[in-house]
């Protein structure tokens, strides 16, 4: 059962937020692209990515030696919408956009 405290206690953070966004408009990256678009250590996006995928927002898939993570199908699509109006005003967001066109 989803603990909805939890989920959205989840996205309350500034880099899981980035990582959401970027998982709104690429459909997967695995740890290594995410550390080079967004220039943060491995063990803190790992970390990000376990909480993210603990409360729902993503899932995974290993391809040979990588894990890739993508957001969860069963979440909402209308909720999905809501954070990239949301997210799109960010500069930063959009930076990490333009970061992410390489590795995709």
């Amino acid at each position: 059962m989803l603990n909805l405290s939890e989920f959205f206690k989840a996205a309350g953070d500034p880099t899981r937020q980035r990582i959401l966004n970027l998982l709104i408009h690429y459909p997967a990256f695995n740890v290594n692209d995410l550390c080079h678009i967004l220039n943060e250590p491995q063990s803190k996006i790992s970390r990000h990515l376990s909480i993210l995928r603990n409360s729902r927002w993503l899932v995974f898939k290993r391809r040979d030696k990588w894990v890739y993570y993508r957001l969860n199908p069963d979440l909402n699509q209308n909720l999905l919408d809501v954070l990239s109006k949301i997210f799109k005003d960010y500069l930063e967001f959009e930076a990490d956009l333009k970061n992410a066109q390489t590795y995709v």
